[in-house]
């Protein structure tokens, strides 16, 4: 596939992105990131940043040296994208995850 082509099914996958297995083939095999797929749970988490999502984020793909860059995606459970709500999760995430990428949603399932 040349790269003009890889370009265009890249963007064509991030316009009808509308669901999480469009996300994951995105990262799997288009982009040739690590899989992971590992949920991170929730009980760490202090009930401010807890109650800003629905589900345990997950940890999609991991690249870079010694594989230490994350792609983690979280659902958030406000009706709107929040961008406070989005920080909090953020900087919880990143004591953990320092070097990471975070796809956050409030639809993707």
């Amino acid at each position: 596939m040349s790269v003009l082509e890889l370009q265009e099914s890249i963007l064509n996958s991030l316009q009808n992105l509308k669901s999480l297995d469009t996300l994951k083939k995105l990262f799997w095999n288009q982009l040739n990131y690590e899989r992971v797929n590992k949920e991170l749970s929730r009980r760490k988490l202090t009930d401010a940043v807890a109650n800003e999502l629905t589900d345990d984020p997950l940890l999609l793909v991991s690249g870079g040296t010694n594989n230490a860059f994350h792609v983690i995606y979280a659902r958030l459970s406000s009706e709107e994208l929040s961008r406070q709500g989005e920080r909090r999760v953020v900087d919880y995430l990143l004591k953990e995850h320092p070097y990471a990428l975070f796809v956050f949603s409030n639809k993707l399932r």
